[in-house]
C-alpha cells in the first residue's frame, strides 16, 4: 500500500527531531511514519529505527534493532511494527489516520482480514476517528485479540468488539488520550473525574502527589469538553 502523499520512506540518518541516533539507522514504526506523513505530534519518548548490527541497541531515547526486524516501507509494515515492538501511541495513530484517510486502512485489512494486526489497525481507526470503514464485519470464529498488549502497557479486561474480533482493554483515560493531549494532561483529567475509591483512585492520588507543580487547570479547563 503506498503512501497518500507518494513520498518515501526515511532512508538512514544520523539525527531525527533533533534527536541524535548512537549510530546511523532507518527510522521505523512511529518515527518513520510521523516523518513520512509530516505528522504534528509530540515525539514518542522512546523512537525505533532499524540499525547495522545483529543485536538490539538502547541508548539516548532510540531503541535499534537489528536488520532482520526491519518492516517493509510501506504504511501497513510500519503500522504492524509500531503495534508489535512499540505499543500504542493514540496521539500519533489519531493523526496518522487523518492524514491517510479510510481507503488506505481498508486496503489493509482486506489483505489479510483475519491478520490480528490489520484488525486491531481496523479497530482503533474507528474508535480514534468516529468514522466506520466500508468494511464487513471480521469473521465469526477468528480468535479474539487484544487492543491493547499487556505485556508492553497497562490494560484493563475490557469488552470484545465483535465487528473487528479484538477485545477492547484499553484504560479509561485512552479516550482522552485520543483527542491528541499529552499523556500527563491526559491523566489529569481523567483522575479529575474518576479520583475516588479503590485502585483507580489510589493511581490518580500517587499522581497528584507525585507531580511538581499544584492543581490541574488543564483538566480544570477541558474537563466539561471531554465529558461524554
Amino acid at each position: 500500500m503506498d503512501q497518500k502523499q507518494g513520498e518515501p520512506f526515511s532512508g538512514p540518518v544520523t539525527i531525527f527531531h533533533e534527536k541524535r541516533l548512537p549510530e546511523t539507522g532507518t527510522p521505523a514504526g512511529y518515527a518513520a511514519l510521523i516523518a513520512a506523513y509530516k505528522l504534528a505530534v509530540p515525539v514518542p519518548r522512546t523512537l525505533s529505527a532499524i540499525g547495522t548490527r545483529h543485536r538490539i541497541i538502547e541508548e539516548g531515547g532510540w531503541r535499534l534493532y537489528t536488520p532482520r526486524h526491519a518492516p517493509p516501507a510501506t504504511l501497513e509494515g510500519h503500522l504492524t511494527f509500531a503495534l508489535k515492538y512499540e505499543g500504542l501511541d493514540l496521539a500519533v495513530l489519531k493523526r496518522l489516520f487523518l492524514a491517510v484517510g479510510p481507503a488506505d486502512i481498508e486496503a489493509i485489512v482486506r489483505a489479510t482480514p483475519t491478520g490480528s494486526y490489520a484488525r486491531r489497525i481496523w479497530f482503533l481507526y474507528e474508535w480514534l476517528t468516529g468514522k466506520q470503514l466500508d468494511l464487513p464485519a471480521a469473521e465469526r470464529g477468528v480468535a479474539y485479540v487484544p487492543v491493547v498488549d499487556p505485556e508492553q502497557q497497562w490494560a484493563i479486561d475490557g469488552e470484545n468488539s465483535a465487528r473487528h474480533r479484538v477485545r477492547n482493554n484499553l484504560p479509561g483515560y485512552a479516550r482522552i488520550l485520543s483527542l491528541g493531549l499529552p499523556h500527563a494532561d491526559a491523566r489529569r483529567v481523567h483522575c479529575h473525574e474518576h479520583g475516588g475509591a479503590g485502585a483507580r483512585g489510589r493511581q490518580c492520588r500517587a499522581a497528584r502527589s507525585s507531580r511538581a507543580n499544584g492543581g490541574v487547570p488543564a483538566a480544570e479547563r477541558l474537563k466539561v469538553e471531554l465529558r461524554d
